[in-house]
């Protein structure tokens, strides 16, 4: 994981994890760690018989990696669902259309649905947000120049209804009247980074 997840080192902080492998190998605190991860991915194959104690297990284990500061969300997770199945191929020796290969891939998949899901519940996303999130984004961002239409309207109605909010800008001259704000190249290039 460390190898091959992005910017994984430096997620821990009990351990020196840029030391080399040899010498993480002896390190007390990777290995405390070590002993950590194989005892929660044994709790998620130990309960798979059990669909109530898996589900119990995959939220338990989200909730502790985005209970960590900073949080261990999917940015990590996802990378180790596309190459988990590189390291069980390499240490059981199977093909890669494997039983095995897929099995874990799978586990690490619905972990991060799981993660996902906690995630938005955590920051208080609902199925219901996502889906009028995404359509109405949808509906406002049609048709030619939906995007930038959609963005020029929506930080005029800030400049227009949101106290001392003109004044947070500094590289273009938020103060002019929205006619020629909607020429001015900065004020555009701050409608894509807004938008």
């Amino acid at each position: 994981m460390l190898d091959n997840v992005p910017n994984m080192r430096d997620q821990f902080t009990k351990f020196n994890a840029c030391q080399s492998n040899d010498d993480l190998k002896r390190d007390a605190g990777f290995l405390k760690q070590v002993q950590k991860i194989i005892g929660g991915l044994g709790s998620l194959v130990d309960s798979l018989n059990d669909p109530g104690q898996l589900q119990a297990s995959l939220e338990r284990l989200a909730a502790v990696h985005l209970n960590f500061i900073p949080s261990v969300s999917v940015e990590f997770f996802e990378p180790l669902e596309r190459k988990i199945n590189i390291f069980i191929e390499q240490t059981l020796r199977v093909d890669n259309n494997s039983a095995e290969s897929k099995a874990w891939t799978r586990l690490i998949g619905t972990f991060n649905r799981v993660l996902k899901e906690q995630t938005l519940q955590q920051i208080g996303i609902s199925d219901r947000d996502r889906k009028a999130l995404g359509s109405s984004r949808k509906l406002l961002t049609t048709g030619e120049d939906g995007v930038r239409r959609t963005g020029i309207s929506l930080v005029l109605w800030m400049f227009n209804n949101i106290l001392n909010v003109r004044d947070r800008f500094t590289r273009f001259n938020p103060n002019q009247p929205d006619d020629a704000l909607k020429a001015d190249p900065k004020f555009l290039k701050q409608v894509d980074v807004t938008i």
